[in-house]
């Protein structure tokens, strides 16, 4: 069902991309565990609270102090907005360039006069973003196992977890990259496929985001696939890892298709 030639087509167009994400997710990983494992911190916030009126120290629960961990540091490394935005990156610049971009300059209509099936072209590129998605993650885990391992820190209670987390950060980023496809299966340029793909997957995060401050957005989140991935919740098993993945991998399924038969119906200019 894959076209290994176009798989490794791919990988190659990306390869500069895949490299950088990766090291520069993994450094980052490795970087937030080491300088949080490397302090004193709690002597700091306690002392901050203790100048605090009483009033305002209600509002630090105590599941806040259980976040600001090594643990909760760990975690925090794979929902940082930078590490989002590459991982957006090259999921919606592979995504809009492969199908909408190639159609535009003509590149598109060559792969398919090789006895390639759309069908075919089309899985072989989810399965190939997939992979680099995958790679980029991994290397973040990496990255945060050797710090952890390197300051002693290195338990089944925080690898177990982190697990989760990149399982589901994968999965939510393989959703990005399957609406994204759809997207760039009905568009004819890569630049407009691209930019409606960031705006969708913008809102989502800054309606998220927004949540955290305004309770009225509550009642919508569920509508939000941020929603379905929330890296603190997982590494204090506050959240079903099950439920995230159902409702994640039921988009997928629906995103995938509309976007597979979107392609084998439009015209190659």
């Amino acid at each position: 069902m894959l076209n290994k030639n176009y798989l490794l087509l791919t990988l190659r167009l990306y390869r500069g991309l895949i490299i950088f994400s990766a090291l520069f997710v993994g450094f980052m990983q490795f970087l937030i565990v080491w300088i949080f494992a490397s302090f004193d911190y709690m002597p700091v916030i306690e002392a901050f609270l203790n100048q605090l009126p009483q009033q305002m120290r209600v509002l630090f629960s105590e599941q806040f102090l259980t976040y600001l961990s090594i643990n909760g540091a760990a975690a925090f490394g794979f929902n940082h907005p930078l590490v989002l935005l590459l991982l957006g990156l090259l999921t919606i610049t592979a995504s809009s360039r492969q199908i909408a971009g190639e159609a535009e300059n003509g590149i598109l209509e060559l792969h398919l006069a090789y006895p390639i099936q759309r069908k075919t072209l089309f899985i072989t590129l989810w399965f190939s973003i997939s992979l680099m998605l995958f790679i980029v993650i991994l290397c973040g885990l990496i990255g945060s196992l050797i710090s952890l391992f390197l300051k002693a820190k290195l338990s089944l209670d925080i690898i177990l977890p982190l697990l989760k987390i990149v399982v589901n950060l994968w999965i939510l980023f393989v959703l990005v990259m399957s609406y994204s496809l759809l997207i760039s299966s009905v568009e004819n340029e890569g630049s407009k496929a691209g930019i409606l793909s960031a705006v969708i997957t913008l809102l989502f995060y800054f309606i998220f985001f927004l949540g955290s401050i305004w309770t009225f957005l509550d009642q919508i989140q569920i509508l939000n696939i941020f929603h379905y991935y929330q890296p603190q919740k997982h590494m204090f098993h506050q959240i079903s890892l099950l439920k995230n993945l159902s409702v994640l991998v039921v988009l997928i399924i629906i995103c995938f298709n509309l976007g597979l038969r979107q392609f084998i119906r439009r015209d190659i200019p």
